[in-house]
């Protein structure tokens, strides 16, 4: 498999989580009725970004992995060409050896029968064993018009026992050769797959587009989520200015209560100086006779009544009936 300098990280997300998890502090997990809860497996579900992003790179993850297993595939059916041509490969040695053998059974029947190299008997027999193999199927050996005359002659003339047993032997190849022939046909159509294979690898670079589509995929949400990330931050701020503005409301109301109070207290205190005022003035007309001392301590009472106060509230109002 080739894939070319691509550098695809998914491991983290392209735009900062802002979102925080319910932790312990250690593992990250929130507890519940004594069983353990992952918060970060809850993530997608409690928050629209998190889902987004996992679900961008599932789907980016997704192109690369079809991609990885196409690549894959192709790169396993190479894998058994490539060992079909070594098994191949052996068959052609195991056939190549055993026509070598016969080959030199043949040379050893030659010395047997004491024929030189160089004698006719052994230059006809050469041409009616090439006769011979031109009839295998794996053979590319082909006669002239002028050898296949001779041959018919020679054939007419009759054959040597030596030209009929090496004949003989040389008719045995024919398996192996033919085997031979097709190990080799089928090497060359291995080989010729194989070739074409990654041709059109490098032609689609199937990996190298799976990363850039990938890529785009991510790209596209990034900016998607950014403004998702926009929009959140926009509700943020909206709802702090909102508690802002409550708070400051409340301050406001709270502030004029208490002014409200202090008014009233200002008040309080204005008519309790009033009404001292007024008892010390009735306590002075006393001193005109017991009828004005009754008369003023009437006064006070009604003073009292009429403001709804309680006797005992006003400290050292009381006028002593002995001065």
């Amino acid at each position: 498999m080739q894939i070319k300098n691509y550098s695809y990280f998914v491991g983290e997300d392209q735009v900062q989580n802002r979102r925080h998890s319910v932790s312990d502090g250690k593992n990250g997990k929130a507890k519940n009725g004594g069983k353990s809860i992952d918060a970060r497996s809850m993530a997608s579900v409690t928050d629209p970004i998190a889902a987004k992003k996992a679900q961008v790179r599932k789907k980016a993850m997704k192109i690369i992995g079809d991609a990885f297993a196409g690549e894959s595939k192709i790169d396993d059916d190479m894998a058994n060409r490539r060992e079909k041509i070594r098994s191949l490969t052996g068959e052609i040695g195991d056939s190549a050896k055993a026509i070598s053998d016969i080959e030199a059974s043949r040379a050893a029947l030659q010395d047997k029968f004491g024929v030189s190299s160089d004698s006719q008997e052994q230059k006809d027999l050469e041409l009616l064993a090439k006769g011979v193999e031109t009839g295998f199927s794996g053979s590319d050996v082909r006669l002239t018009k002028e050898e296949e005359e001779q041959i018919a002659k020679i054939k007419a003339a009759g054959l040597t026992e030596y030209q009929q047993q090496s004949l003989a032997l040389k008719k045995s190849e024919e398996s192996y050769v033919n085997e031979l022939a097709d190990a080799r046909n089928k090497i060359q159509t291995e080989n010729a797959v194989i070739r074409q294979t990654k041709i059109e690898r490098l032609k689609s670079n199937s990996m190298g587009a799976a990363f850039e589509q990938a890529d785009a995929v991510m790209g596209a949400a990034s900016d998607e989520i950014m403004g998702m990330l926009i929009a959140e931050g926009k509700d943020h701020i909206d709802e702090k200015q909102e508690e802002e503005k409550k708070t400051a409301e409340e301050a406001a109301d709270k502030k004029k209560e208490l002014e409200e109070k202090l008014q009233a207290r200002k008040d309080e205190k204005k008519e309790q100086e009033e009404l001292t005022k007024d008892i010390v003035e009735a306590a002075n007309k006393q001193a005109g006779g017991t009828d004005s001392v009754v008369q003023a301590q009437q006064e006070i009472k009604d003073m009292m009544n009429k403001l709804k106060l309680v006797e005992d509230d006003v400290k050292g109002a009381a006028v002593d009936q002995g001065i």
